[in-house]
């Protein structure tokens, strides 16, 4: 992104702003000034005055009320009360008044005004006489002369201003005694001068100097008052009358000698109109901004660079939305920047909600002023700021703080000099130690200006948390954690700051910081390791790790089967550049004391993130500062009762927080990975859990299938891991073999770093129970010293609890399971036909007859008995093709057993050919058939096409 534009390039103050010559009445609207036709032509011409001016929506709904109620198509809403302290707005909205009914043929022509007129229920502006009352321009002792008529008081100047000198005479005794008509005298005049408006702007001010005009037994001020409750109800009780008061919220009354007696006239005037007007607020948060920049720069430049500066803070916000508020990432924030432009909304904001609400700084002029010598300030630095923020607010600049000081009771020059402004000040000193950009930007005395700001002032809630500081302080070209590294270094630092519920705020009450920071700086680096290994009983859980926490060599982790997690020492970070701690992990990974380590694939190792253990220091730093400072009783004498709740919840937080902080730093492991190690860091939603290291560490490594509760059977047998024991066949070939022990299977996830860690044997018997029962991947059985099988079992109901994991316990092959299987059912039936043959020789041998074919295969009685052949053969080749899948056995009984009765030597040869349209793998057909003809021994000849393979045996 181009560098943006410093405001001063684009805007230009005033020139009393650029020097500094700034009278209050620089900043006023004088409502008589133009009644009288003496006013700047920016308000003295009505044209002028409305181009210039936004309509907000509370003046077109008041102008609206104006013409409506004028006109005599509204008979309600008729008292109006403007009643607003910062920001003005009240003399603005009755000039308009005036203005619109005043010159309507000129204003009528302006589009934003017709758009309200056409808006309304009136066809065009009404003709009305307009009655303008300012109290700072009505003299209480003399009055004023006109046309040979001496106007004494303001009901005096309401009838003349409306009808002239024949409705004067209708309160002529009223005015020359002094006295309030009453309302019926009151609705007389108004129902001779309808349609009217009544303007009524600074009555406060009258009020309080008629308090030294006796009336009677009275005084001007109270007959002034019940003049405004008559003229209220008057007002109300006529047609086509509509009357604006305007009151301050609250005023700064010692200007007037009697604060107290201000602020009971001005309850003493809103209760008489409080219960037949309206009360309107007229200015509105986006208006501060243009009233702002109206009275405070000559130009504010080409709104295209408000848009680009606006734009760059906004993209800016949106795409660190995490570390600001959410109101300035929405679209809308973007423009409220260029209203503001060159002012920060933020900075403006604070002043409106949290100034304001002050009872000494309610004054349109005040705030200006204040604004407009931060101005000035700034315009002489010539920083190279985009905007305007709250971090300009230079309390080292003798005229702001003395215009700062003015609204605030005494106390805060020593936080000021303390820890917010000039070289000796503690945020000075924190951008001088930090050098970098923390020295060029003022980054902890930014802070602290902004600090200020947001600390000063009414409301429930005073202070920022770290988002509003973020927005007090940082512009786009400035990275985001500055803020949150600079706040930690000043909480630390600062004598006057607090923290209370994720808001920092100044206070007068210095805090225990320069008691605390003494002990910290004591702290020796044996101190802060012997805090952190002290805490970790309190980090680690329940897991299927056996922990070792901060080892020295690789003895000290035992070489076993038992899953073990070795926890390095705080000063063995992990980043990228960790060598040496990758030299450790190794050194341990390979090595157990002068031996090779077998267990490779059982041990994982857990380290700091090397760019986070500074944090942990600071932790065990102040955990062990504070534990130093509760046990001196003579610094704990002199704590106030408050100091000393800080104090506990500060050493009760820090009890909580060095466990919290570890969890979050140990967030590195190295775990077994093929024939190498491999760096996982946590991630960060686990980091942040309750949760333990162990336990997050077996989520994480679950989660990534390093570490493995359950196990599919297929993977045991498939060539993924290719841990299948291998044996030569005569051809001196490798083949599978046709088992596998279980605890040569458990010892390999041990051993092979290839492999998964399996959390305890129980996964194993688990996953061999599945594959034999669920989906016949393997067999299992009982290993014989002679190298059978017993109690075979496949495909069968079979749970883990049936499993041993032993030398003497096989997993087998699926298609040796199977021959096995066959083998001993064929077996099986071979015993029974043997027997029913025996069972028949013997029926014959007692006497039976058989045909000449039969043999004599046992003689038992008389040789007479048994028929021999008539003619002998040597040999017979037998060529037959029998069903494929169902008789076989047939083949057997017709065949081979007579033959066998025959005494006859058998040599069986099979000739098979299998075709496929769609081809066959002959790979599949090499490890299926081979690999079980080799095994059983079988001679045999397999042709492939037109290649053929040597005869094998």
């Amino acid at each position: 992104m181009d560098q943006l534009k410093s405001w001063w390039e684009i805007a230009n103050p005033h020139r009393d702003v650029r020097e500094r010559q700034l009278p209050e009445s620089v900043f006023a609207i004088d409502l008589g000034a133009v009644v009288n036709d003496s006013a700047p032509s920016i308000y003295q011409n009505p044209v002028d005055f409305f181009e210039k001016t936004h309509i907000t929506q509370v003046l077109e709904d008041i102008l609206t009320l104006v013409l409506e109620n004028v006109e005599g198509n509204l008979s309600e809403n008729r008292v109006q009360r403007l009643q607003t302290g910062f920001g003005g707005g009240k003399t603005h909205i009755l000039l308009a008044i005036y203005h619109l009914l005043n010159s309507p043929e000129k204003v009528e022509k302006i589009d934003k005004v017709r758009d309200i007129v056409d808006a309304s229920d009136v066809d065009e502006i009404p003709s009305a006489e307009a009655s303008v009352i300012v109290g700072t321009d009505l003299d209480t002792s003399g009055g004023r002369e006109v046309e040979d008529i001496h106007i004494k008081t303001p009901w005096g100047e309401l009838a003349y201003q409306l009808g002239g000198k024949e409705t004067y005479q209708l309160l002529d005794t009223s005015d020359k005694n002094r006295t309030s008509p009453g309302k019926n005298k009151l609705v007389e005049v108004l129902e001779k001068t309808s349609p009217c408006v009544i303007l009524i702007d600074e009555i406060l001010q009258y009020v309080l100097r008629a308090k030294g005009v006796v009336v009677g037994q009275s005084t001007l001020a109270e007959q002034t008052i019940s003049f405004i409750d008559e003229l209220v109800k008057a007002v109300n009780a006529t047609e086509k009358v509509f009357t604006v008061l305007s009151l301050q919220a609250s005023e700064r009354y010692e200007m007037f000698g009697d604060p107290e007696a201000a602020e009971q006239v001005l309850n003493q005037i809103q209760s008489k109109v409080e219960r037949v007007d309206t009360v309107t607020r007229p200015i509105q948060k986006e208006e501060v901004y243009s009233i702002a920049r109206q009275r405070i720069f000559e130009t504010v430049g080409d709104e295209e660079n408000h848009e680009e500066i606006a734009k760059a803070y906004h993209d800016y916000y949106k795409n660190n939305s995490s570390d600001f508020p959410d109101r300035v990432t929405k679209p809308e924030y973007e423009q409220r920047i260029v209203d503001s432009y060159p002012f920060h909304p933020e900075f403006i904001d604070a002043l409106y909600d949290q100034w304001g609400s002050m009872p000494d700084f309610q004054r349109t002029r005040g705030v200006l002023r204040f604004l407009a010598k931060v101005v000035s300030d700034q315009y002489r630095e010539r920083n190279k700021d985009p905007l305007i923020q709250p971090s300009a607010l230079n309390m080292g600049d003798q005229a702001v703080r003395d215009e700062a000081l003015d609204y605030f009771e005494e106390g805060w020059d020593s936080v000021i000099g303390s820890d917010i402004a000039g070289e000796d000040s503690n945020a000075a000193q924190i951008d001088h130690q930090m050098g970098g950009v923390y020295y060029q930007k003022r980054i902890a005395q930014s802070i602290a200006a902004s600090l200020f700001l947001f600390s000063m002032g009414g409301g429930q809630q005073l202070g920022a948390t770290l988002e509003r500081l973020r927005l007090g302080v940082l512009q786009p070209s400035m990275d985001v954690p500055l803020v949150a590294d600079a706040i930690n270094r000043c909480e630390k630092t600062f004598f006057y700051l607090k923290e209370e519920d994720g808001f920092y705020k100044f206070t007068k009450q210095p805090n225990l910081n320069s008691v605390i920071s003494d002990y910290e700086s004591n702290v020796e680096e044996g101190d802060k390791i012997r805090e952190i290994r002290d805490a970790f009983p309190d980090v680690i859980g329940d897991s299927c790790f056996k922990t070792h926490i901060w080892p020295q060599d690789a003895g000290d982790v035992p070489d076993d089967h038992n899953l073990r997690l070795a926890i390095f020492h705080p000063d063995k970070g992990l980043d990228s550049g960790a060598e040496e701690t990758m030299d450790d992990v190794k050194e341990m990974w390979e090595n157990y004391k002068d031996e090779f380590r077998e267990y490779r694939n059982s041990i994982v190792f857990l380290a700091p993130d090397a760019s986070s253990i500074s944090s942990l220091k600071e932790a065990a730093t102040t955990k062990s500062a504070l534990r130093e400072v509760r046990s001196n009783q003579s610094i704990m004498n002199d704590l106030s009762e408050p100091q000393l709740e800080d104090l506990n919840e500060r050493f009760n937080s820090a009890k909580e927080s060095l466990p919290a902080e570890i969890r979050k730093v140990y967030s590195e492991s190295v775990v077994p990975e093929d024939s190498n190690l491999k760096n996982i860091s946590f991630n960060v939603s686990i980091l942040s859990s309750d949760k333990e290291i162990d336990e997050v560490l077996q989520e994480e490594l679950e989660e990534k299938d390093v570490l493995l509760s359950r196990l599919d059977p297929k993977l045991l047998t498939s060539d993924r891991w290719n841990i299948w024991p291998k044996k030569e066949n005569k051809e001196g070939k490798k083949v599978d073999a046709p088992h596998i022990t279980t605890q040569q299977l458990w010892e390999y996830f041990g051993q092979l770093s290839q492999l998964p860690m399996l959390e305890s044997k129980e996964a194993l018997k688990e996953s061999i129970a599945r594959g034999v029962d669920e989906i016949g991947v393997f067999g299992y059985a009982n290993l014989t010293e002679e190298g059978e099988y017993e109690n075979i079992r496949f495909q069968e109901s079979f749970n883990a609890e049936s499993v041993n994991i032993s030398e003497e316990n096989v997993i087998i092959k699926e298609s040796r399971v199977r021959t096995e299987i066959k083998e001993r059912e064929k077996e099986k039936e071979e015993e029974k036909k043997e027997k029913e043959v025996e069972k028949e020789d013997e029926t014959t041998s007692t006497g039976r007859t058989g045909t000449k074919e039969k043999r004599k295969i046992e003689t038992i009685g008389s040789e007479e008995e048994a028929e021999t052949p008539t003619k002998g053969i040597g040999t017979v080749r037998i060529t037959a093709k029998p069903g494929w899948e169902d008789q076989w056995d047939e083949t057997y009984e017709a065949i081979i057993e007579p033959l066998i009765r025959q005494n006859a030597d058998i040599d069986i040869e099979v000739s098979i050919e299998g075709c496929s349209e769609e081809g066959m793998d002959k790979s599949k057909i090499e490890r299926e058939i081979e690999e079980n003809l080799t095994q059983r021994n079988i001679e045999y000849k397999i042709e492939y096409g037109n290649e053929k393979s040597d005869e094998q045996s």
